[in-house]
């Protein structure tokens, strides 16, 4: 944050000079920022994530919340998650072997980044959705490979996961057929 802060305040300090407001040097070029230490990482406990799946009253957000703490996925391999990737079949559910394959992540990337990378052929970008806004915006919402190999991944599924994960899907099929071509 403070490095965000000092950045505007230079970027500030850096127009007052083109303008001819400041005579001498940008003053923000002779602070020294304070070193970055990093701290480490909250995790909840047992009885914390307990309690955020018997509070959480919203079937997608729950299923969400068995991803991130059953499976340790990040929110953009949650949310870029397809039923193509996941192996749920009843064999396999009885058989302790249920598991997901995660190769995709949902992302926002500016738009001008999105274009170099295709320049340079690094984009991987599997789907670009179409903007929802009527203003313009300068980031895509992208469906893409995870940016590192050791992301691509084999996950294993408790039992109780791979069961929310058949009722998810089983409710979502009825969806299809009650809303057919709205779907």
């Amino acid at each position: 944050m403070i490095e965000k802060i000092h950045a505007l305040i230079r970027n500030a300090l850096n127009q007052a000079l083109r303008w001819d407001y400041l005579r001498s040097a940008n003053p923000a070029l002779a602070v020294e920022l304070p070193k970055y230490k990093k701290g480490k990482r909250a995790v909840l406990s047992d009885e914390e994530a307990k309690q955020a799946l018997e509070l959480c009253d919203d079937p997608i957000l729950k299923l969400c919340l068995y991803l991130a703490l059953g499976c340790s996925m990040r929110i953009g391999e949650i949310l870029g998650l397809t039923w193509d990737c996941v192996h749920i079949v009843p064999e396999l559910v009885r058989e302790r072997n249920a598991w997901l394959y995660v190769e995709k992540e949902l992302l926002r990337i500016k738009k001008d980044s999105l274009e170099k990378l295709r320049e340079q052929g690094r984009d991987e970008v599997m789907f670009t959705f179409p903007a929802w806004k009527k203003t313009t915006c300068t980031t895509s919402l992208v469906l893409k490979s995870p940016k590192t190999e050791s992301s691509v991944r084999q996950i294993y599924l408790p039992n109780t996961i791979a069961e929310v994960l058949i009722q998810h899907k089983a409710h979502q099929n009825e969806e299809k057929v009650d809303l057919a071509s709205e779907y």
